[in-house]
């Protein structure tokens, strides 16, 4: 039925052969192609309550790595960071390629950030970032180191990969990612001394794009950037383009 595109009538009938309670091999074996169904009939929170237990049984081998990796996903942004670290963990360890390998570690290190866990963060997108190949988790996964090494203070690695985590999100749907690496290299300059090349990347990021939450600050740090390399009228100019396009900011009030 599923096969045939039958997809409300597959699941009626793997619904009743659940309630017949059969053996735990095969219960499993149904409780797995029930989630793909559900999945695919867009019911993804039912699909993920029966995905969830199988990863941990002999069952998780079979599930394949894109159901993997949709369900890490699902469960990271359900903050299920325990849960989604597992299910990347089973992801990376699959030899089904090296995308989803990659995936799998910048998921990884994704959960483990917002856990509070900074330098097994960095250890799981660096396994992510030794696999080589433009693949398509890998703009995220060096964005995501670049901007733990520079908490760390590993200033000159942190820039490295935030240029080439920006150099990689060239399509438009990667744009957000191109923009959070423009200002964490313009962080790292900032931080190096290098206060003219931090001035060009703030701005950068200003004329590029309409973030309220990154471009008054690159426009605060732009403009005092400015004057501290003796060019007191850009300085102006930049704060009050601050002032004018985002008046309500908390960097608009510094001045």
């Amino acid at each position: 039925l599923d096969n045939g595109g039958k997809r409300v009538e597959a699941e009626t009938e793997l619904r009743a052969a659940m309630a017949e309670k059969p053996e735990p091999e095969l219960d499993r074996k149904i409780r797995f192609q029930l989630s793909l169904v559900l999945q695919k009939l867009g019911k993804p929170d039912e699909s993920a309550s029966l995905l969830v237990p199988l990863v941990s049984s002999p069952e998780g081998e079979k599930i394949p790595p894109s159901l993997l990796a949709w369900l890490a996903e699902y469960q990271l942004n359900k903050k299920e960071f325990e849960k989604a670290i597992e299910t990347a963990g089973l992801l990376s360890g699959k030899s089904a390629g090296d995308s989803w390998k990659q995936t799998g570690y910048c998921i990884a290190g994704h959960a483990l950030a917002e856990q509070g866990k900074k330098a097994e963060a960095r250890a799981e997108l660096e396994k992510g970032a030794a696999i080589q190949g433009n693949f398509e988790s890998r703009p995220e996964a060096m964005w995501r180191l670049g901007e733990l090494l520079f908490e760390a203070g590993v200033l000159q690695r942190a820039r490295e990969c935030l240029e080439e985590a920006a150099g990689l999100a060239s399509e438009e749907k990667l744009f957000p990612i191109r923009m959070r690496s423009y200002v964490g290299i313009a962080r790292v300059l900032k931080a190096e001394g290098k206060h003219e090349d931090a001035a060009k990347y703030f701005m950068s990021v200003a004329v590029l794009y309409d973030d309220p939450a990154f471009v008054p600050e690159c426009l605060y740090e732009a403009g005092r950037m400015f004057k501290q390399l003796g060019k007191p009228e850009e300085s102006a100019k930049t704060l009050k383009e601050l002032a004018e396009r985002y008046p309500g900011s908390e960097w608009a009030k510094k001045e």
